[in-house]
């Protein structure tokens, strides 16, 4: 009998857990933010997508902090169209269709592989992975833009960033390049100024 009651406690507490995961993604997550709220910011530049992205509305915009929910991250992520727990079976964060996350330079942890590769978007160094997600330095801060459906490549919506100040119009302007610390040091770093 004790073991069925231990076997039943770890069963509850496993699935207590899982449930938690599933709302990792959670739009009323803390940390949640108004569009208001990012255009006040000023901690550091801000850029988006705008309001919606090819049909994909702005669903949430999250302020990651050291002190929200565990997070180490100084961020701050701008999430496009729906996620549910239906998308993620195993628990876990949910993937969004298409999130912009800004940090200030020297937090994004830069993943050198062989299949990344350099270049320029509007005129800012970036470095891309595959086709699902690209990194790009501009200003004070380092941009990762992350689609997690196939039908979309990362370099499309980074193309059309924009600094949240900004109306449309600014998409068509190149990107500010980044300030001198900026960049990640090293002799692996293939981008040069």
């Amino acid at each position: 009998m004790a073991r069925y009651v231990r076997l039943v406690a770890a069963s509850v507490g496993l699935t207590a857990l899982a449930i938690a995961c599933l709302h990792i993604g959670d739009p009323e997550s803390p940390g949640s933010w108004t569009t208001e709220d990012a255009t006040k910011f000023e901690g550091f530049s801000l850029y988006w997508l705008g309001e919606s992205y090819r049909g994909l509305p702005l669903t949430s915009i999250w302020r990651l902090e050291p002190s929200v929910a565990g997070s180490p991250d100084d961020a701050v992520r701008f999430n496009y169209g729906t996620c549910s727990p239906e998308d993620r079976p195993l628990g876990g964060d949910c993937a969004y269709p298409l999130s912009v996350k800004v940090e200030p330079c020297g937090k994004a942890a830069v993943r050198l592989s062989g299949s990344s590769t350099s270049t320029r978007i509007r005129g800012a160094p970036a470095f891309g992975y595959h086709a699902s997600e690209v990194l790009i330095w501009s200003r004070d801060v380092t941009i990762t833009v992350t689609v997690s459906d196939p039908l979309y490549r990362a370099n499309a919506p980074a193309e059309q960033l924009r600094l949240v100040s900004e109306g449309p119009e600014g998409a068509a302007k190149p990107l500010q390049g980044p300030e001198p610390t900026c960049l990640p040091q090293g002799s692996q770093w293939p981008i040069t100024r």
